[in-house]
């Protein structure tokens, strides 16, 4: 007879995550989605670039460009890549 043998059995529990409506993001603090959702490059009311008529999607970040001259490379203290609030910002339909 082995330890195995005589150890309890795992028990289940449920656990409650929350996810962004807009993307696949999700965290186990609901403050901490309601916070992405502000930033969130797919939702619509954040202004983001992935939800701009504007936006041309690259291979990857560096390729990622905006069709009215947004500057998305980046500098200073900004990242490269999609932005949210642009105040070019039009509706995809």
């Amino acid at each position: 007879m082995t330890d195995l043998d005589t150890a309890p059995e795992p028990i289940p529990f449920v656990t409650t995550r929350y996810a962004c409506p807009h993307c696949t993001r999700t965290a186990s603090a609901k403050t901490r989605i309601r916070t992405h959702m502000g930033r969130c490059w797919y939702n619509p009311d954040a202004h983001g670039c992935k939800t701009c008529a504007n936006f041309m999607e690259g291979a990857s970040v560096a390729d990622e460009s905006c069709g009215v001259g947004v500057n998305l490379l980046g500098g200073g203290d900004v990242r490269p890549g999609p932005i949210i609030g642009c105040d070019k910002w039009e509706a995809i339909f």
